[in-house]
């Protein structure tokens, strides 16, 4: 497990259909690796959708990535339409909804995923951290 301080990625989800499709199974696809050779084990993930100032839907923590195939997931039993071309497949834990929270990072990029940096408008570690007492509190009533 990564015991180093994590760190913050931006993951653009499209409109977010085939995203919440799949957050059942921990999984997202992408066609590409672009951005992210440095993740590792236990780093956020921040996701937001196109065309909406960078808004938040969701965060994760980071746990592997696995070509397409080796989970034996099909697009259908993963719920994904539109044939992307999905060539990878992200799998992560923790999945948090925040998509209530109104979190926008107005991150316009080009790019699937990148790092988070100082261009970003939301404090990550502390929305992090409150969503997690948030949903834990949930828990408790």
């Amino acid at each position: 497990m990564n015991t180093q301080t994590p760190t913050d990625y931006i993951f653009r989800v499209g409109d977010g259909v085939n995203f919440w499709n799949s957050s059942n199974l921990f999984t997202w696809g992408t066609k590409s690796l672009r951005g992210m050779s440095t993740i590792k084990k236990g780093d956020r993930m921040w996701f937001i959708t196109s065309n909406s100032n960078g808004k938040i839907i969701a965060a994760a923590t980071f746990n592997s990535i696995k070509l397409r195939g080796e989970s034996g997931f099909t697009d259908e039993e993963l719920g994904w339409t539109g044939g992307g071309g999905w060539d990878y497949e992200i799998h992560y834990n923790e999945l948090y909804d925040v998509s209530e929270m109104n979190l926008l990072t107005n991150i316009k990029c080009q790019t699937t995923v990148s790092r988070a940096n100082k261009n970003c408008q939301v404090d990550l570690v502390r929305a992090w951290n409150w969503q997690r007492v948030y949903f834990l509190e949930s828990l408790l009533n």
